[in-house]
């Protein structure tokens, strides 16, 4: 497994190289109203891996560098590159549900977003995919360090190679010493 080995040296070396600063992301995937200062920004890379199906070799690692910048006090806006290096080896077909102790014909384990439509699960899978470009813009309504709580709109427009999409939620934060819970 060379391309392995290839994949955990360059993870490893951009650990080791990188000048690491951060905010408080208390949690990796929640959006609160926290933003990036005016003038300021930040450099952010995701690393994902994902591995281990019932059966075979199966390795997925899924990449996302973000490079953020705060428009003004309450604006920010980020891009994103989204790519991801998957590996699969020695597939079988997927249990049937119906028939646990029979296999599906032609649906196989490690199938799905990350190998290619097609490809014979008895030969190895080895690729690197890029996904897309995503632009994100976030707009701060309310801040929870002068008001109550904190409220912002989010929109997450993407341009993939395969599907265009966009996305858009709304962030809500309550900061502060005060116990009281919203409703009452």
């Amino acid at each position: 497994m060379p391309h392995m080995k290839l994949v955990s040296a360059l993870a490893a070396l951009l650990f080791c190289v990188s000048n690491a600063k951060a905010h408080e992301a208390i949690f990796a995937w929640t959006y609160t109203t926290d933003l990036t200062a005016k003038g300021h920004g930040e450099f952010e890379q995701w690393i994902t891996p994902r591995w281990e199906k019932e059966h075979g070799s199966y390795s997925v690692i899924d990449f996302r560098e973000e490079v953020e910048y705060g428009v003004s006090d309450d604006f920010q806006i980020a891009l994103y590159l989204n790519h991801h290096y998957v590996y699969t080896n020695d597939d079988i077909p997927v249990a049937n549900p119906v028939h646990p102790k029979r296999r599906l014909p032609g649906v196989y384990e490690t199938g799905g977003e990350d190998v290619h439509a097609g490809h014979d699960p008895a030969t190895p899978f080895d690729s690197y995919h890029f996904e897309s470009v995503s632009f994100e813009s976030i707009y701060r309504l309310l801040s929870p360090y002068k008001t109550a709580i904190g409220l912002g709109f989010i929109s997450s427009p993407a341009l993939a190679l395969r599907k265009p999409s966009w996305n858009g939620r709304s962030s809500c934060k309550k900061t502060g010493s005060r116990t009281d819970s919203f409703g009452r």
